[in-house]
């Protein structure tokens, strides 16, 4: 269930040293934080590690964390998060909500442009949020937007000679109501969702200018990246940089791209100006620990995203210390997935048996070197939300409980004759970190409960398994990404079929209340629920790693998303060092 890649996990004990010796040997000065040590020259350098590459530029795509950092430079949405996970005006400059919270009216902001000068309408909004839900056009975040009316039938539609086959051929008109004359825009809901704006906020919402390529197939080439780059100050997108130059390597999903300050983008009217004038971003091909090496021999490199569990295990312990390095929970949260269909857990005895067998902290040290947050959370801490009183399974500590885990499974197979089904676990992924933790889980539960588990051949879908690890990243800031959409009865996202219909009623509750301090109660006891019923097995909430130098100064500080909000980069700057 992993849906969003992370940045690689190893590096090269030798090299890294060696590397880190040469940084170490280099003066980094941190001189304050006002304006008057603002550097001449404000071209940030950054290093990314990605998989999809190029082709994940498209806000219809954008499902990585490092490219979701970048769409939301080239990109505007109508609203954008906050360094506190609130929801603020972006592009729009209010929005109105209507008593029964099915219609939201969003004023665009005065004279919005694309990088290229053209006008950014209502209408243009209107056509790119259908395109993110239209999956004929390739788009894999419709789930996004599924607050909209019709949005779920209209992104489910077979596919025929590229269009949609169904009634729903488009949401505009219908739930998706732009008028280009008052510069408004009319969005209608299902019914009411306290978590839609947030859900706007991500790519899914971002504008696109509707003279790019969108086909599937021309989406995912360089034709997109080589048409946002065709201007004299680029074009597509209507966001705060846009995209100057681009070159990729042959065979790679690795790019070089320079970005530069949109002198069309509407922040400038608005006393939000960048002072960054150019930032080039190195996009590298994942698994390679490509941006983490470049950080350590490149002093002129600000930034390199998740420094990969590997380094901080393996590497020197002054890795730590450094001024450069930041640690801070991400809202991904990792557990594992029992089948609810197959036995043994279809019963609640087994899943309880199988979680409270686990060991969270001792798993964290074996497989992570303790570099993650072991608990039994669904909302992950940094969120709204987030339940400083959850308790594990019949009050047990993350350590879980070998005696209880054995009580549970006498249950069990005492009343199956003392029989129990073989039981597999599928590995979805083929590198060392995942068969580490399948190993590590394999000993548990053989000590604790006397039980093999045995690892499925890779290929084979999941739901022929009793066993999967599940990793979920954040989306948007709220509850509802983390609790509703995964493991409510029905969700297209329970792959593991679970039903807890006294929590569903409450998911329900809290999703249609405006108010967070509300709705956060009532996810807590719905969250509560979830656990004692084992919908999943949660494992730890990840931290992430990642490398600033001390002279980038202003806000710029990632959020629980991973990412350096919007604001960030209109406060940030390169100070003189």
């Amino acid at each position: 269930m992993s849906k969003r890649a992370h940045a690689p996990r190893f590096i090269r004990f030798a090299v890294l040293l060696g590397m880190l010796a040469m940084l170490l040997a280099g003066c980094h000065l941190d001189l304050g934080g006002t304006s008057t040590d603002m550097a001449a020259d404000q071209t940030l350098k950054m290093a990314w590690a990605s998989q999809l590459g190029v082709a994940g530029l498209d806000p219809a795509l954008a499902l990585e964390t490092s490219l979701t950092q970048v769409t939301s430079l080239l990109f505007d949405g109508l609203v954008t998060i906050d360094r506190d996970e609130r929801v603020e005006p972006w592009a729009a400059s209010s929005w109105t909500v209507s008593p029964d919270g099915l219609a939201y009216t969003f004023t665009l902001r005065p004279n919005l442009s694309f990088s290229d000068s053209l006008p950014v309408k209502a209408s243009d909004y209107a056509w790119s949020l259908d395109r993110a839900l239209n999956t004929c056009g390739g788009s894999s975040v419709a789930y996004e937007l599924a607050a909209i009316k019709g949005a779920v039938a209209f992104s489910g539609e077979v596919c025929a000679n590229g269009e949609p086959r169904g009634s729903i051929k488009t949401l505009v008109g219908l739930s998706i109501l732009p008028d280009d004359g008052t510069n408004m825009l009319k969005i209608l809901l299902e019914r009411p969702a306290g978590y839609f704006l947030a859900s706007l906020a991500t790519p899914a919402g971002f504008v696109l200018e509707r003279s790019m390529p969108t086909r599937p197939d021309a989406v995912r080439s360089e034709v997109l990246l080589k048409t946002l780059a065709s201007a004299p100050t680029g074009q597509g997108g209507s966001g705060m940089f846009y995209l100057a130059s681009a070159s990729t390597a042959a065979g790679s999903n690795g790019a070089s791209l320079v970005l530069k300050r949109n002198p069309y983008w509407w922040g400038l009217q608005a006393n939000k100006i960048p002072n960054f004038r150019e930032v080039d971003i190195a996009l590298a091909d994942s698994p390679s620990p490509f941006d983490q090496f470049q950080f350590l021999i490149d002093p002129s490199l600000a930034f390199a995203s998740s420094l990969p569990d590997r380094i901080l295990a393996l590497g020197p312990a002054e890795l730590k210390n450094q001024a450069y390095y930041v640690s801070q929970p991400r809202a991904d949260v990792e557990a594992l997935v029992f089948n609810w269909k197959l036995a043994p857990f279809d019963d609640l005895n087994a899943r309880k048996a199988f979680c409270l067998a686990v060991n969270r902290d001792r798993f964290n040290q074996q497989v992570y070197s303790g570099q993650n947050l072991p608990g039994w959370h669904l909302v992950p801490q940094g969120l709204p939300g987030y339940n400083t009183t959850l308790k594990g399974i019949d009050g047990a500590p993350t350590a879980g409980s070998v005696a209880l885990a054995r009580q549970y499974w006498q249950h069990y197979l005492s009343a199956r004759g003392g029989q129990s089904p073989n039981i597999q676990f599928y590995a979805a992924e083929t590198d060392s970190s995942e068969h580490a933790a399948l190993h590590s889980l394999q000993l548990m539960w053989a000590q604790a409960l006397a039980v093999g588990v045995q690892s499925f051949p890779a290929g084979v879908p999941p739901k022929s398994v009793q066993i999967t690890l599940f990793d979920w990243n954040i989306d948007y800031p709220d509850p509802q990404d983390f609790l509703t959409l995964l493991y409510a009865s029905g969700s297209a996202w329970n792959v593991q079929q679970a039903s807890v219909p006294a929590a569903d009623v409450l998911m329900r509750q809290a999703d249609a209340l405006a108010d967070m301090s509300q709705r956060a109660v009532l996810y807590q006891q719905a969250e509560q629920q979830l656990i004692d019923n084992v919908v999943v097995c949660p494992l730890y909430q990840t931290m992430n790693h990642y490398a600033l130098r001390t002279w980038v100064k202003g806000d710029f500080v990632e959020d629980a998303r991973g990412i350096f909000p919007n604001d960030a980069w209109v406060s940030g700057y390169i100070a003189t060092h």
